[in-house]
C-alpha cells in the first residue's frame, strides 16, 4: 500500500467508502500502469471498484505525488449486457458524488457512454479485441476469464494505453479452468517475463470473511464441487492437474479408453453419455496392485456446455 491519501479522494468520487480491497485495487492501479486482480466471484466487488477507477481516470486525479490528467476509458464486458451493467454502476458512483455528466449516445441511441463536462468519455464496449482497434485511452476489462480471447484482449489493451504514461491498463477475473490461457500466464515460468511488468493480486472469500464463513455462503460452498468452490472462491486454477479428475476428461464425454497411471494406481474414467434428458455420469475408478478397484468419484453432468451443472454425488467407495 502506498502512502498516497486516497481514501478521502475515493469517498468524493463515489460517494461510498471503499473496503481495503477495493481500495488496495484502486490504489494500485493507479500507481502501477498494468494490473490484474483476481477475486472471489460476487464477493469482493471487483466491478463496483472498475467503475469507480474508470469515474476517477476520466475526472482527473491531481494529488501530492500523484497527477493523472482526465482522459477517456474504455470498459470491456464479456456481452452488451455486462457492458451496460458497467455504465449504469459509474452512473451510480457519479450521482453519489454529484458530478455533472451526460449519458446520451448519439451514435447507439442508448446509454452505452458517459461524456464529463471536461471533455472525457467513459465508453462501455463487449470484450471482442477489435472493439479497442484505433483507440487511445485507459482500458478497464470486467472478468478477463469470460473474454473469448483474452490473450488478444490484454494484448490490443496494452497496444491502446501505451501512447501516454498515465494510461492505465486494469482487469478483474476469476480463475480459469486450469488448462488455459489465463491459467498458463498466470503461473507457467517461462511466462514470468511477460508477467514481470504487471501488478498482480488475488482476493479470496477468506481474505473477506475469514475462516468464519457467513451462513449464506457456506450454503454455496455446500452447492458446488470441491473444483468449481476451489476455483471461484480460492481463486485457484482447477482442471487439467486436477489429482482425481481433469476437467478437459469431463468435458468430452468420450467412450472409454485405455487407463493411465498416477502412482502405484492405473486409472480409468468410465462415461455413460445420457440421452433424452437424462444426464451423463462419469466414473472415476483407480486399480491398486494386489486386485483392489476403487470408485474414486461419480459424476452427473446434466448440461455438457457449462461446469455449473457439474454435481460430485461420491467418493472413496472400495469395491
Amino acid at each position: 500500500m502506498t502512502n498516497t491519501p486516497l481514501d478521502p479522494w475515493v469517498r468524493v468520487v463515489t460517494g461510498h467508502v471503499a473496503h481495503p480491497w477495493q481500495r488496495r485495487h484502486i490504489d494500485r492501479t493507479l500507481q502501477r500502469r498494468y494490473r490484474m486482480w483476481m477475486g472471489a466471484r460476487q464477493d469482493v466487488g471487483k466491478t463496483w471498484s472498475q467503475a469507480a477507477l474508470a469515474v476517477m481516470l476520466a475526472g482527473g486525479i491531481r494529488l501530492p505525488g500523484l497527477t493523472i490528467p482526465g482522459h477517456d476509458v474504455y470498459l470491456c464486458s464479456a456481452d452488451q449486457q455486462r457492458s451496460m451493467d458497467m455504465i449504469r454502476r459509474v452512473q451510480e458512483h457519479l450521482d453519489a458524488a454529484a458530478v455533472a455528466y451526460d449519458a446520451r449516445d448519439p451514435k447507439l441511441g442508448s446509454t452505452t457512454r458517459v461524456a464529463l463536462r471536461g471533455g472525457s468519455h467513459i465508453r462501455a464496449i463487449t470484450s471482442d479485441p477489435t472493439n479497442l482497434q484505433g483507440l487511445t485511452g485507459s482500458v478497464l476489462i470486467d472478468e478477463l476469464s469470460r473474454a473469448d480471447q483474452p490473450d488478444e484482449l490484454i494484448a490490443q489493451a496494452m497496444s491502446v494505453a501505451r501512447s501516454r504514461p498515465y494510461y492505465r491498463v486494469s482487469a478483474t477475473t476469476n480463475a480459469s479452468a486450469g488448462e488455459d490461457w489465463l491459467a498458463t500466464w498466470w503461473q507457467a515460468e517461462h511466462m514470468a517475463t511477460r508477467r514481470a511488468p504487471w501488478d498482480l493480486d488475488i482476493t479470496t472469500a477468506y481474505d473477506v470473511h475469514g475462516a468464519d464463513l457467513p451462513p449464506d455462503l457456506i450454503d454455496v460452498r455446500e452447492a458446488l464441487t470441491p473444483e468449481h468452490w476451489q476455483r471461484y472462491y480460492e481463486c485457484r486454477f482447477v482442471g487439467a492437474d486436477s489429482p482425481i479428475l481433469p476437467m478437459h476428461l469431463r468435458d468430452r464425454c468420450a467412450d472409454d479408453g485405455p487407463p493411465w497411471s498416477i502412482g502405484a494406481a492405473r486409472r480409468w474414467v468410465s462415461v455413460d453419455v445420457g440421452a433424452g434428458g437424462d444426464a451423463t455420469a462419469v466414473m472415476h475408478l483407480s486399480a491398486w496392485p494386489g486386485g483392489r478397484i476403487q470408485i474414486e468419484e461419480v459424476i452427473l453432468i446434466w448440461d455438457r456446455d457449462t461446469h455449473a451443472q457439474t454435481q460430485w454425488i461420491g467418493a472413496d467407495a472400495d469395491s
